[in-house]
């Protein structure tokens, strides 16, 4: 794929991260809080930080609703982050290894 391509994808999953974030801290409207963890979701599996942002948002409800059903949750995202030493990582880390392993001083 050409590098522009991948630019621009990363482009278009920041902004949609960027926009459901700022939904999800939206500290007035529950409803805009829940289209913003619901956009997140949607976008799992795209880029590697947005399990994080996930439970983030989850804390931020809970931190702004009080109801310990989100703490829960926020609970089980960062679980799913340190359990899983930071899998979710893996791919990249072994991706830009083998691209320093393959430069010769």
């Amino acid at each position: 794929m050409d590098i522009r391509q991948i630019i621009k994808e990363k482009r278009d999953i920041f902004k949609a991260m960027d926009q459901a974030i700022d939904k999800t801290l939206n500290v007035q409207d529950a409803q805009m809080r829940k289209e913003g963890r619901l956009e997140l979701d949607k976008l799992r599996g795209k880029d590697p930080a947005v399990p994080f942002f996930i439970g983030y948002a989850y804390e931020f409800e809970y931190d702004c609703s009080k109801d310990t059903k989100y703490a829960q949750k926020a609970i089980v995202e960062y679980n799913n982050l340190i359990n899983y030493e930071y899998a979710f990582l893996h791919a990249n880390i072994e991706r830009l290894q083998s691209a320093v392993n393959s430069v010769k001083p």
